[in-house]
């Protein structure tokens, strides 16, 4: 799939994908909540170098997230991934100077969708922005972190929504870098 997103010479924003879905799978953001994203180098709060990324939850408005804003301390994470992050976070800069992050978001999930259909046109479950998410959940509970922070960690109030509605243990990966 990665190497069909970025050879594909039918749309410009497989490589946007590419990065959009490394990012997710890294921090676990829901795609929404990349459009207010934000990295910053360090907190006058923390005493820990940064990087942070300052997400705006995207169920705050309707009582389900935890608090309006989080922050994941991303200073043990690899040159690689925050160089992912980045380019994610750049790409939505230049896509949204000609249209809306709505019509980037919408474009992206249906290159993925195209390009995944070509890829494994038998299956009935296909990759879709949200994926990223759902492994990095199952990441989470793969490496035995309490559900109160795995909920943290994806903005969620209740441990049940992360724990019971998000990719389950057993799929997760072996991962040694975590926000």
């Amino acid at each position: 799939l990665h190497t069909a997103l970025l050879q594909g010479r039918r749309s410009a924003r497989g490589p946007s994908v590419v990065a959009w879905l490394y990012a997710s799978l890294f921090t676990g953001l829901r795609p929404s909540e990349w459009e207010h994203a934000r990295l910053v180098a360090s907190l006058p709060i923390s005493e820990s170098g940064g990087p942070y990324l300052l997400v705006k939850n995207g169920k705050h408005s309707n009582g389900r997230a935890n608090g309006e804003m989080r922050t994941l301390d991303l200073s043990n994470f690899t040159p690689e991934q925050l160089n992912l992050i980045r380019v994610h976070l750049e790409n939505i800069k230049e896509a949204t100077k000609t249209v809306s992050f709505a019509v980037f978001q919408s474009e992206c999930s249906e290159t993925l969708r195209r390009v995944a259909r070509r890829t494994w046109p038998d299956r009935a479950r296909r990759p879709g922005l949200y994926s990223g998410r759902h492994q990095f959940s199952a990441n989470l509970k793969k490496a035995e972190m309490p559900p109160v922070e795995i909920a943290a960690l994806m903005g969620h109030i209740s441990t049940k929504t992360a724990v019971n509605h998000y990719a389950r243990k057993n799929v997760g990966r072996q991962i040694g870098t975590l926000p």
